[in-house]
């Protein structure tokens, strides 16, 4: 069952970012986009400076692990996970150590199809097509971290080959060599209800709050850099340092964070002092 006020929320908020990076997108080509230390920073969360950005609120790919959390799709609510290895179908107690919920369609392959589709590409954005798109396309399943086998073994194609035991989903059938495209299909089935109501939810506040936590908080902390500095500055580390994320500063000089680098830091001063 969708969490629905959870879904806005985290919805409007990948709508401000994808929105902010399609902007970007447009007014410096897609070459110097996708190279840009913006992208790094809101939509995969590699981060640029020596300091990742996985995790963050400010980050599109991380709202699509928070999406489909608020999909009930994570350990925390276990009875949700309809897609199971043999191994795990009748499992209740999630142990850490031996099992994951695992998206089997990595997150950061759902964000390079997103991105082709709805920021480089044609693909109208709204908060609802996000949603939609999200509900649609993400295939979570729970196994032993054990039956997961290397990249190079498995089809991208056939997203359940990615582990060595069979997948069954709780009917009790056999799902393990089921396309993409198939499972796309169940998902348009099992969320029908959902999918269909997604088309008159009323996102506005939650666009509006999002908005004043990612653009009208200048240089504070897991927010998106004013137009003008993202646009000249794109490419440039120590100016965008400078101008906007100076909370990477903190995180770089602290000897206790495992972001620390001296070198990083003098660098830095040298520039502006």
């Amino acid at each position: 069952m969708i969490k629905k006020q959870s879904m806005i929320t985290t919805t409007a908020r990948a709508f401000v970012i994808a929105r902010y990076l399609k902007n970007l997108h447009t007014e410096i080509g897609t070459d110097q986009y996708k190279s840009s230390l913006i992208r790094r920073e809101h939509g995969t969360g590699s981060g640029f400076f020596g300091v990742s950005n996985t995790g963050s609120a400010d980050c599109l790919k991380e709202n699509f692990r928070k999406l489909t959390d608020s999909l009930g799709l994570s350990y925390r609510h276990l009875s949700n996970i309809y897609y199971r290895t043999e191994t795990c179908v009748d499992i209740v107690n999630f142990d850490k150590k031996i099992f994951r919920v695992e998206h089997t369609v990595e997150l950061k392959d759902l964000y390079i199809e997103f991105e082709e589709q709805f920021i480089c590409g044609l693909r109208k954005l709204s908060p609802a097509a996000i949603a939609a798109w999200i509900v649609r396309n993400q295939v979570t399943c729970l196994i032993k971290q054990a039956e997961q086998r290397s990249s190079r073994d498995y089809d991208v194609n056939i997203p359940f080959s990615k582990y060595n035991r069979l997948v069954f989903d709780d009917s009790g059938r056999d799902v393990s060599r089921l396309s993409r495209s198939q499972l796309i299909e169940l998902n348009d089935t099992r969320y029908s209800d959902e999918l269909e109501a997604m088309r008159t939810w009323d996102f506005e506040a939650a666009i509006t709050k999002a908005e004043t936590a990612l653009l009208h908080r200048p240089q504070k902390k897991h927010t998106l850099p004013d137009t003008n500095v993202a646009r000249y500055y794109f490419d440039q580390e120590l100016p965008l340092i400078n101008n906007h994320y100076r909370h990477k500063l903190d995180k770089i000089s602290n000897p206790n964070s495992k972001w620390h680098s001296p070198d990083r830091l003098k660098r830095y001063y040298k520039c502006y002092y």
